[in-house]
């Protein structure tokens, strides 16, 4: 089996094309995996077809390549078209994918869907919302809200999924963390700060889009650490309900990956032309 993990972030908008414009990107990489064979699944049932592939179950679609799509830091952009000042219209991922739908017939891509990873803590995406490092403080709507989560989870297109309390953004006037570094995840070493970061963000989410949120977790730049990876999520399951953590390491995922560490490739990162990530969908 051949697990390959996108992940897109809807407020890269830095121009008109595929290398600086994840809308961009993500609208011409639909086609690609599409045309190199790819089956696009969504996040849950790429964990699932990953446990019962480490249980030792096979079958004959092992050597398909299946794709599942994330987006991270949960901007209504994922959801929402928007006007950038700049570069003008944005197509919502969202949209992108009816869009794709709508060009294609059904039995092409039927799992068409992804995981949009979000920021529980109200008072955290509000100040991050509010600051020049961010690059949005020009629209007036709040960008970085959750009134589109429920919605969003209804369409059957995007679930939502946990990017932590409040990514112990330096921005954010007072993280939940012992330590005193800021925009480092390795620091969340701890039972109680891995409980206020994974544990209680879950809950907070999960009340916020009514129970239809999934049971997965993005590390916050990617950033991991042993005691959380080897300890707090595998030994904790019946307090945080997590069933899979996801790292930005840029490679494939296979039967030896630990789910609580699931790898991902990064748009901007790990590729950054359609040729690179044609070179991942064929590696």
């Amino acid at each position: 089996m051949k697990g390959i993990v996108l992940s897109y972030h809807s407020h890269n908008v830095f121009g008109a094309g595929y290398e600086n414009n994840d809308h961009v990107a993500f609208s011409r990489d639909l086609e690609l995996i599409t045309a190199a064979g790819g089956e696009i699944i969504s996040l849950m049932s790429l964990v699932a077809r990953i446990r019962r592939y480490q249980a030792g179950e096979r079958s004959d679609n092992d050597e398909k390549i299946y794709v599942a799509l994330t987006f991270d830091d949960g901007p209504v952009f994922d959801y929402k078209d928007f006007i950038h000042p700049v570069h003008g219209y944005q197509r919502s991922f969202y949209n992108e994918m009816m869009k794709f739908r709508a060009e294609h017939d059904t039995n092409i891509q039927p799992g068409l869907s992804a995981t949009s990873f979000v920021i529980a803590s109200p008072s955290a995406r509000q100040a991050m919302a509010r600051s020049p490092e961010c690059g949005y403080t020009f629209l007036d709507e709040d960008w970085l809200g959750d009134d589109w989560w429920e919605n969003a989870s209804k369409t059957g297109m995007i679930s939502i999924g946990n990017h932590s309390l409040d990514h112990v953004h330096p921005v954010v006037p007072s993280v939940v963390l012992s330590s005193e570094i800021r925009g480092s995840f390795h620091e969340v070493a701890t039972y109680a700060d891995a409980n206020a970061q994974i544990r209680d963000a879950s809950a907070l989410i999960s009340k916020k889009t009514n129970g239809l949120s999934v049971p997965l977790f993005a590390f916050p730049y990617g950033h991991y650490n042993d005691y959380l990876v080897k300890e707090y999520l595998p030994d904790h399951i019946d307090e945080h309900g997590l069933a899979a953590a996801f790292s930005a390491d840029g490679r494939y995922i296979t039967d030896q990956d630990n789910l609580w560490c699931l790898p991902r490739f990064i748009c901007g990162l790990h590729w950054k032309s359609p040729e690179d990530l044609n070179g991942i969908l064929n590696g």
